[in-house]
């Protein structure tokens, strides 16, 4: 189920964006040993002007949580939800975490420069399930998108929570449409 009221779906100076899902793979064949894989998650956007600071400025909220479960044991680890990088986890390496449980979410203050680009600052954080525990991760950092002849560049830099500015990632990303 998805909805959509977001008024730029690229830069978006209103409305949110909600999905959630729940799908059930079922074992193929006689094989005894596997059981059903149940996959669900739920993903919130949501854009609130900030009146006090003027027209452009933004805050963007994103939240998402993602499980996999099965009926007896583990999943195995290649159903396991991959995360980290420019659309989850900045200031670490893209998908570099994975796990069967993770709820990621992001803040950004933004400063819109026209209907197309803006400049952020941002903050990102994780919690995700390992072993029988769970741990957390954040970063922080900057950045901006702009509009460009072959669609939308946009270009952050993020520090892993207690680290050092040698840490950094630079996250580049070109999207476009067709």
């Amino acid at each position: 189920l998805e909805m959509d009221t977001r008024d730029n779906r690229y830069n978006p100076s209103d409305g949110g964006y909600y999905r959630i899902w729940n799908s059930t793979l079922e074992p193929l064949g006689e094989n005894t040993e596997l059981t059903r894989l149940h996959r669900t998650g739920l993903k919130l956007q949501q854009i609130l002007p900030l009146p006090g600071m003027g027209e452009p400025w933004l805050a963007w909220i994103r939240m998402q949580a993602e499980n996999r479960s099965m009926e007896s044991g583990d999943p195995p680890r290649a159903e396991w939800i991959r995360f980290g990088g420019a659309n989850t986890l900045r200031g670490h390496a893209e998908r570099v975490f994975a796990s069967s449980g993770v709820l990621t979410g992001s803040f950004e203050l933004r400063r819109l420069l026209s209907r197309q680009s803006r400049v952020f600052a941002l903050l990102d954080a994780a919690v995700y399930r390992q072993d029988s525990s769970s741990r957390g991760l954040w970063a922080w950092g900057g950045g901006v998108q702009l509009s460009v002849q072959q669609g939308f560049l946009n270009v952050a830099l993020a520090v892993p929570g207690g680290e050092g500015f040698s840490a950094t990632t630079l996250h580049v990303s070109l999207s476009t449409a067709f």
